[in-house]
């Protein structure tokens, strides 16, 4: 996997634009003009149907694979989908395959069987977040020459739909289908329901084949449809095809969400909201996951006890969500990825008209003609560090190693008003080392500095000079009697070494080494940076 053409990209990122023989464009600004492109046409069937049963076995599934071709699959089920992904790379590299692409969103899990996959040839691109195990692999050169394609919910989208990662089989894990493909998320066995399957709708669509796994086949036409059978070529019957318990790892560790310094930060949120004139009727918004989850339940309760009304909210949805929609404290929740497989978020998505799911294209997608996260007033991202220039990292951390994924930030950076929050420093127990949340330049770039539109600490909060929000006027007049100071970015910096300095002793800066492991997509499919490996720390 050659990384070529070495350019500089608008934010000053040297970055390849040629990758494994396949040109791209360097990144050149958030709202840069995109090329004049075409959807990527559909496989149509050569027969009409007749109304057959599609049921086949998981092996005659893969009859279509050839060697060098791309398998797509989701990832909604995080921790509890190892055990269906570890049976599509078995079954590839029991068939011989050589060369397979393979086109995830995010990985989760220690992942040793595709990490032995990448050195024995079977998979020779990985397309998706790394986390746990593969991103120790990553971060540590061990899957090299291949390195991680990187991306956003919908940048991964984009590029299915417009063929610049086409799929020759996309096979996803449900709880239920029917035998002519339709598939559900909220139907089937109560521990495999895992929600909306919008993550997988551009595969589905443009895939050459498209199959089902289902943890229950029902032999009558399914009363709820996540996705559309004319869209399924094969339908396969998988036992225990998900576990939904890991749906919500690295998202709901409440004890961790709801500490006192995310408290803290939650309740200046809900002062600045305040400021911008953002807690009132009508208002759209997303929370995002994680510390997210602290605003969140502020948000609802300020709107049930006030008796306002959001318009609606998107996102991964938790059962905060759900108790919102039901306090009336906002009108529709639209929903693209579970977070909490509860009873309550899944009978409220079954029965309740406010309660609809919708796909990871319609949320994101820029090569739809109109997609959510413009629609919304407000959305609130966290992150592992902030630059100077305004620029966000979530993959990785102050000393350059993996730390989580990209996810839907930089899609929901272009609402109205952007919001990154986080705590000034932090310190590394296993380490015994402390590091500033904000400093003079990112490791990586994953959300570039243009999208946001403010950033709030547990003390100060600081307005982007270069923002486009049309709530800032009223944030510049209302924020001081709100209790919220507006300082500059360099003086934010400046509070975030000494706070660090103040917890012990300072990590050092991380020695990175020329080599990518790692190639970081923006949201249009150009090239917004690179992952280096870094350096390996004395023992």
């Amino acid at each position: 996997m050659r990384l070529e053409r070495w350019q500089t990209n608008s934010l000053g990122r040297d970055v390849p634009t040629t990758i494994a023989g396949r040109d791209f464009r360097p990144f050149a600004g958030a709202y840069a003009e995109m090329p004049d492109e075409a959807t990527h046409p559909a496989r149509t069937p050569r027969r009409p149907f007749d109304g057959s049963s599609k049921v086949t076995t998981f092996e005659q599934a893969f009859d279509v694979v050839r060697d060098g071709d791309a398998v797509s699959f989701p990832h909604y089920y995080r921790t509890g989908g190892d055990r269906f992904l570890r049976a599509v790379i078995a079954e590839l590299t029991r068939r011989g395959r050589k060369g397979i692409r393979l086109i995830g969103n995010a990985y989760f899990g220690e992942l040793d069987y595709l990490v032995e996959a990448v050195r024995d040839g079977t998979i020779a691109y990985i397309y998706g977040n790394p986390y746990g195990g593969l991103a120790k692999a990553a971060g540590g050169g061990a899957l090299l020459p291949v390195r991680v394609i990187g991306c956003s919910h919908g940048g991964r989208q984009r590029d299915i739909a417009l063929g610049i990662e086409p799929v020759r089989l996309a096979i996803f894990p449900a709880p239920a289908a029917d035998p002519w493909g339709n598939a559900s998320g909220v139907l089937g066995n109560c521990d495999e329901r895992c929600g909306p399957l919008g993550l997988f709708d551009a595969d589905v669509r443009y895939a050459d084949y498209a199959c089902v796994c289902a943890g229950t086949v029902f032999d009558r036409f399914l009363p709820h449809r996540s996705i559309s059978m004319e869209h399924v070529d094969f339908v396969v019957p998988f036992e225990k095809v998900g576990d939904a318990a890991g749906i919500g790892a690295g998202t709901l560790d409440l004890a961790r969400i709801m500490s006192a310094g995310n408290l803290k930060v939650a309740d200046r949120v809900m002062a600045l909201l305040g400021a911008a004139g953002l807690l009132r009727d009508g208002v759209a918004f997303q929370s995002g996951s994680g510390a997210s989850l602290a605003i969140l339940q502020r948000l609802s309760d300020h709107f049930a006890e006030n008796r306002l009304k959001a318009s609606f909210t998107i996102g991964g949805i938790t059962q905060i969500h759900v108790e919102m929609l039901h306090r009336g404290a906002v009108e529709l929740i639209l929903h693209g990825q579970c977070f909490q497989p509860t009873p309550e978020v899944f009978d409220s998505l079954l029965t309740d008209p406010g309660h609809q799911e919708v796909t990871s294209s319609v949320y994101a997608n820029l090569a739809c003609k109109g997609t959510l996260t413009p629609l919304l007033d407000f959305s609130l991202l966290s992150c592992a560090e902030i630059d100077t220039e305004f620029n966000v990292n979530t993959v990785t951390g102050y000393d350059g190693r993996f730390v989580g994924g990209i996810g839907g930030g930089p899609n929901v950076g272009r609402s109205k008003l952007t919001i990154i929050f986080t705590t000034l420093a932090g310190f590394s127990k296993r380490r015994g080392q402390s590091y500033p949340s904000i400093r003079e330049r990112v490791n990586t770039v994953t959300m570039p500095g243009e999208l946001v539109d403010l950033v709030i600490t547990e003390e100060d909060a600081v307005i982007n000079p270069a923002s486009r929000s049309p709530y800032l006027d009223a944030l510049r007049a209302n924020a001081p009697a709100a209790g919220i100071s507006l300082i500059s970015i360099e003086e934010l910096a400046a509070k975030a070494m000494a706070k660090a300095r103040g917890l012990g002793p300072l990590m050092p800066e991380p020695d990175l080494s020329s080599e990518a492991v790692e190639i970081v997509k923006a949201d249009d499919g150009s090239i917004l940076d690179v992952v280096r490996q870094a350096a390996a720390r004395e023992a």
